[in-house]
């Protein structure tokens, strides 16, 4: 239990130094179009056979924003999940980290409840300039001392633009 907790704080401080050293580097140039709503094909992470999800972006700059989504996926049934990351980067090409949380019944465990799971996640994220953007996500967990990489890909287009002032 204690060596998890120190891999744990280990990563996080790793996100961290990574974070700011991204941050040092991020250039001020501004893009004419920012995205407001997405609709993604997510294969892994958190729909580990595939899914569908809606993202909704809060810009606080060209170069950094917030993104909150839902979406469906299959994994052992029908599970149901969502995702709050914070993006920085240049932007077009984004550093996120956040959470996920996935909703799923527990047939697994010959059960008839239902499960809901949150995990770290890391990833990076690239908005096109026209109407295209994609996202390579990490999210491991841990159990019994026992580390799983987790990882996915999505590709999406937005649906609304929201104009650079």
């Amino acid at each position: 239990m204690n060596e998890t907790i120190f891999k744990m704080k280990t990563s996080t401080h790793f996100c961290v130094l990574l974070l700011l050293i991204f941050n040092s580097k991020t250039s001020s140039q501004d893009y004419d179009i920012q995205p407001k709503h997405g609709i993604e094909v997510q294969f892994g992470a958190n729909s580990p056979v595939v899914g569908l999800k809606y993202q909704r972006y809060f810009w606080l700059k060209a170069q950094q924003h917030i993104t909150a989504s839902a979406g469906v996926g299959l994994f052992y049934g029908v599970n149901f999940n969502q995702d709050l990351t914070y993006s920085i980067g240049d932007g077009r090409n984004f550093w996120e980290i956040g959470v996920l949380g996935v909703f799923t019944s527990s047939r697994l465990k010959e059960r008839t409840d239902y499960d809901y799971f949150v995990l770290p996640m890391t990833g990076y994220k690239y908005i096109s300039p026209k109407w295209f953007y994609a996202r390579i996500n990490f999210s491991p967990y841990f159990t019994e001392g026992n580390f799983h990489p987790h990882a996915g890909v999505s590709f999406g287009f937005y649906l609304k633009e929201k104009k650079n002032i």
